[in-house]
């Protein structure tokens, strides 16, 4: 169950990462205006899908070193609190 909870908050991550301003929203907007909307709808698919089947793979490879190096985990969190603060 943990796993499935943590893959829904990576794609809920990754949904606001895709909608943030960057190359591909530039792309699907030309492509709304220069073309059509339906030719923009379906860029943008293309590139959310993309976006989160990448970020599944990370963290399903991610989840395989935890796997085998436990003791990385805490470290990882640790550096990444201190990068925060």
């Amino acid at each position: 169950m943990y796993e499935i909870t943590l893959l829904i908050a990576l794609a809920g991550a990754f949904i606001v990462l895709i909608i943030s301003p960057g190359p591909n929203f530039l792309v699907i907007t030309q492509l709304s205006f220069s073309q059509s909307r339906q030719q923009g709808i379906c860029a943008g698919l293309g590139v959310a899908s993309g976006s989160i089947l990448w970020a599944l793979l990370a963290a399903t490879g991610l989840g395989l070193v935890f796997e085998q190096l436990p003791w990385l985990q805490p470290a990882l969190q640790l550096l990444g609190g201190a990068y925060l603060t």
